[in-house]
C-alpha cells in the first residue's frame, strides 16, 4: 500500500509528513532521555563493583522470605521498611561487596573440593548424626533461590570473607562491663499483680 501511495506525489507528501512526525517524536524521547538521564541498574558500587537493583531486590526478598517462614505471616514491602529490613540489606550487600573487592585485590581464591568439603562440614546442613544430608542441601537451594552451581559461587565468596573477617576479630573479649549489664538483662524477670474484674462485680 505504501508503495502504490508514493507512486503519486500527494502520496509521497503524505508519507514524508508521517515520517517527519515519527522521526521528531524519537528526537523528543531521545533528548528528554539525555536531560533526564538514563535510570542506573545499581543501587550502589564499591571499589568498582556494582551491587545491581536485581541483586538487592532477590536478597530482600529472601529475607523477607525466610521471616514469613518463621512467622508463618506474610510480610509487605512497607513492613519490612519499618523493620529496617530494606537498610540492613543493603548494608550487607555492601560490607559484602567491600570484602570481596578485598580479597580479589589479595588474589584470594578457594578451590572447588574445599568448597565441597565445607559444604558437607557444614552443621545447617548435617542431620542428628552429623552425616551431611541431601535434603538438607535441596531445601537450602531453594530458599535461596539459587542453583547448585549459584549456590557453590555464593559459598565460594562467603568462605573467602571469612578468611578476612576470622583474623580481625579473633582473640577479642567483650568487656567485661558489657557482658556483666547483658547478663543481668538476660536474667532480669518480672513480677506482675492484678485483679480479674467479672462482670458480675459491675452490678446492674
Amino acid at each position: 500500500g505504501m508503495r502504490k501511495i508514493s507512486q503519486h506525489w500527494i502520496g509521497r507528501a503524505i508519507l514524508s509528513v508521517l515520517f517527519g512526525l515519527l522521526i521528531v517524536s524519537f528526537v523528543i524521547w531521545g533528548v528528554g532521555d539525555m536531560f533526564r538521564g538514563f535510570v542506573p541498574d545499581k543501587v550502589a558500587e564499591v571499589g568498582g563493583q556494582s551491587i545491581t537493583t536485581q541483586q538487592y531486590q532477590s536478597s530482600l526478598q529472601t529475607v523477607m522470605f525466610r521471616i514469613q517462614s518463621r512467622t508463618h505471616r506474610n510480610l509487605t514491602s512497607a513492613q519490612a521498611h519499618e523493620l529496617g529490613l530494606d537498610r540492613q540489606v543493603l548494608g550487607n550487600l555492601i560490607a559484602d561487596a567491600a570484602l570481596d573487592v578485598r580479597a580479589a585485590s589479595l588474589g584470594m581464591a578457594i578451590s572447588e573440593a574445599s568448597i565441597v568439603a565445607a559444604v558437607r562440614s557444614d552443621p545447617s546442613l548435617q542431620d542428628g548424626s552429623g552425616q551431611f544430608n541431601p535434603a538438607l542441601f535441596d531445601q537450602a537451594l531453594r530458599d535461596s533461590g539459587l542453583t547448585e552451581r549459584g549456590f557453590f559461587v555464593a559459598q565460594s565468596r562467603a568462605y573467602m570473607r571469612q578468611q578476612i573477617e576470622t583474623p580481625l576479630i579473633d582473640g577479642l573479649a567483650a568487656p567485661k562491663a558489657l557482658v556483666d549489664l547483658l547478663a543481668r538483662v538476660d536474667a532480669q524477670t518480672r513480677a506482675i499483680d492484678y485483679v480479674a474484674l467479672p462482670p458480675s462485680a459491675a452490678g446492674d
